[in-house]
């Protein structure tokens, strides 16, 4: 695997089996003289211990656009560690998240409640964070007071165009009110002007 990379913008290393050893060699990838803007590690095997270690890549990267993860196993520990590590980038450029299929809950809901938000758990956010504009959240194990809290999360935001909730069984029709909400307001982020 090579560390210095001066070429290779975009990574596809989807369905590979690459498990939580092959993301370690790819995080140092990421680092400060990182390229790549597109990294596709969907369908992986990657479960938390993964998460930490793209968090570390993630700190320092200014160049990575969007990050696919889908279909792997991060859980709860490994998304919010990812998730702290492009808080913790205040140059990040990403704007491109897939976090679907992970068996994500509450816990990195209220994450990236924290991020989109602008807020750090009631701390200031690192200025310049990541401005997240599609996020996909799909096939996980989330709940409709999970909804509610991407609602208040999106109340001042004003970059987030697309978030996709389908295929959460745990949704009921009691969060209609809140998804609502959330697709006037990722609408009107779509159409404001840029």
């Amino acid at each position: 695997m090579f560390h210095r990379n001066d070429c290779v913008t975009s990574l596809d290393l989807s369905h590979n089996k690459i498990s939580d050893a092959g993301v370690r060699m790819i995080s140092k990838l990421l680092g400060q003289q990182s390229i790549l803007t597109t990294l596709d590690l969907s369908d992986n095997r990657i479960r938390p211990e993964g998460g930490r270690y793209l968090a570390r890549g993630v700190r320092t990267n200014d160049s990575l656009v969007e990050l696919n993860l889908r279909m792997n196993r991060l859980g709860d520990a490994g998304a919010t560690r990812l998730i702290e590590g492009l808080r913790s980038c205040p140059q990040s450029s990403l704007s491109r998240l897939n976090l679907a299929a992970n068996a994500l809950g509450t816990v990195t809901v209220k994450s990236i409640a924290g991020l989109i938000a602008g807020e750090a758990f009631g701390a200031e956010l690192t200025v310049g964070a990541p401005l997240l504009a599609v996020i996909d959240l799909s096939c996980n194990d989330l709940g409709s007071s999970d909804v509610d809290i991407l609602e208040r999360a999106l109340t001042d935001n004003r970059t987030v165009s697309a978030l996709d909730l389908r295929g959460n069984s745990g949704i009921g029709p009691e969060a209609d009110d809140a998804l609502d909400a959330i697709a006037k307001h990722v609408r009107a982020n779509e159409l404001a002007p840029r």
